[in-house]
């Protein structure tokens, strides 16, 4: 009844709100080709304020599956769903560019969750907001903590390529960015992630 219930209502709801947040600021992305692009298109801070309803209600929905069907018995979560709830809180604060907030969530995440897969993702987005925050120094920590504490899907190695060759674009040390870069288009899924890849190469 409450994984039902967290699918189809609050938590459907929520990730519809997030993705249509992510949709406009992919959109209105603009990138400075006077510049090495970067390989996401997360957009400047007026354009996450301007998109922030939809991360706003991403989070209200999801905080509601939670309160409503979490099923916490003797202090395991019975209801898998609630790890999707606290990822999209987390991701939602990410493109609101709140980051610290957002790595709280994803640490929560990792703490309370018992699904390695889950565990994985939310360090990966930790590393996303070390990226965007530009503390190299906490980034490459969590790259340690990743290479050594964490099995990643092949999804999530692709991830882990792109949060890498960012990394090594901002020490400006370029041969490691090549080297990540082309790992990056052999592993990811996303046409457009690909196509970036290929251009920061050039």
């Amino acid at each position: 009844y409450h994984q039902i219930n967290t699918k189809y209502n609050a938590l459907f709801y929520a990730q519809e709100n997030l993705n249509e947040g992510i949709k406009k600021i992919e959109q209105t992305h603009v990138d400075n080709y006077q510049e090495i692009l970067k390989l996401y298109k997360i957009g400047d801070l007026k354009s996450s304020q301007s998109f922030q309803s939809f991360f706003d209600q991403a989070i209200e929905k999801s905080t509601m599956a939670i309160q409503k069907h979490s099923m916490d018995i003797n202090g395991e979560e019975k209801n898998k769903l609630i790890d999707q709830a606290y990822l999209t809180i987390g991701v939602a604060k990410f493109y609101k560019q709140d980051y610290l907030p957002a790595i709280n969530t994803f640490n929560y995440l990792i703490r309370q969750s018992t699904d390695p897969e889950v565990q994985s993702l939310a360090v990966l987005w930790i590393g996303r907001c070390y990226l965007q925050m530009e503390n190299q120094e906490s980034l490459e920590s969590t790259i340690e903590k990743i290479n050594s504490d964490y099995t990643l899907t092949e999804i999530q190695k692709s991830i882990f390529f792109e949060i890498k060759s960012e990394l090594e674009i901002m020490r400006q040390d370029f041969e490691s960015a090549k080297i990540q870069l082309q790992s990056v288009i052999k592993t990811t899924r996303s046409k457009t992630i690909k196509t970036r890849a290929h251009y920061i190469l050039g």
